[in-house]
């Protein structure tokens, strides 16, 4: 995951406000990515460094009932993601 690059994900769900738990690895020093949301930007994710794999929750994050998308984009320098998971 670098600058520019992105990764898009369908999910369904109910309406609300929801966590968006992102899992990853931050070897190359702490960086911040965007998160959408229906292509809404709803956050600006800071990546801690740390090259063991850890998690990071977004909280808040408004979702429509059904099928959602949420998309993550490389705003700057590399972060290896795993795994996205909305509850």
């Amino acid at each position: 995951f670098n600058s520019g690059d992105k990764i898009t994900a369908t999910v369904s769900t109910t309406a609300g406000a929801k966590t968006v738990r992102i899992r990853y690895a931050g070897p190359f020093g702490e960086k911040y990515q965007a998160l959408f949301v229906n292509g809404v930007k709803r956050a600006s994710v800071r990546f801690p460094a740390g090259s063991a794999w850890t998690t990071v929750d977004v909280t808040g994050v408004p979702f429509n009932a059904g099928t959602n998308t949420v998309e993550l984009r490389g705003d700057w320098g590399w972060t290896h993601l795993d795994s996205v998971e909305v509850f």
